[in-house]
């Protein structure tokens, strides 16, 4: 009897990545994506809801995620060592492109969310996706996922310009599971990654 093997083909950025099958269909599963992210060195923040996160419905306000987003963005480049000060130096930094936000459950006043972001791989020269996933830690909900696409550009110019390694080395060779409470603390950074 012959075993048939299955694969499937994708193409980012002329580069072909081949994966059989099977493995394909359990990347789709979430504990799959769990194990991947933790090899993708994630980084982790808790957060305690507050009265000023909330709308006039009593849940957290859409526009509160974003500013989350941006701020675990800016946490985990300074854990690898990305600060602003090596972005002026390199004349370099990541400018959002577009984000994809899918709003899954509520958070309400109390709750302790885990806000969760990883680093996917470069595509092309100049681009890179960042991942997002927020999740309630009283029932183990995930109740916001997103992903950004960021194109690293001049800080003079403002034009496009290939990634250089001191932006890409930290998140390969730094260990970046971090954990801290940042109960009501809202970040003010305008420039990130």
């Amino acid at each position: 009897m012959k075993t048939l093997k299955l694969s499937i083909q994708i193409v980012v950025y002329r580069q072909k990545i081949v994966l059989p099958a099977f493995l394909w269909f359990n990347l789709c599963r979430h504990k799959t994506l769990t194990g991947l992210r933790q090899r993708m060195k994630s980084y982790a923040e808790t957060y305690l809801i507050q009265t000023d996160d909330l709308d006039f419905l009593g849940h957290v306000n859409n526009k509160r995620y974003l500013e989350w987003m941006e701020r675990l963005a800016w946490a985990h480049a300074e854990a690898v060592g990305i600060s602003p000060a090596l972005q002026k130096r390199l004349n370099r930094i990541f400018a959002v492109r577009e984000h994809q936000m899918h709003y899954l459950a509520s958070g309400y006043l109390g709750q302790t969310l885990e806000l969760k972001t990883w680093i996917g791989v470069r595509e092309g020269c100049c681009q890179r996706t960042r991942y997002f996933e927020f999740k309630r830690l009283e029932d183990e909900t995930i109740i916001f996922r997103a992903q950004s696409r960021y194109v690293c550009i001049t800080l003079d110019t403002h034009l496009p310009k290939k990634i250089p390694k001191e932006f890409i080395a930290p998140y390969d060779e730094t260990p970046t599971l971090a954990q801290s409470n940042h109960a009501g603390n809202k970040g003010t950074s305008s420039a990130f990654y």
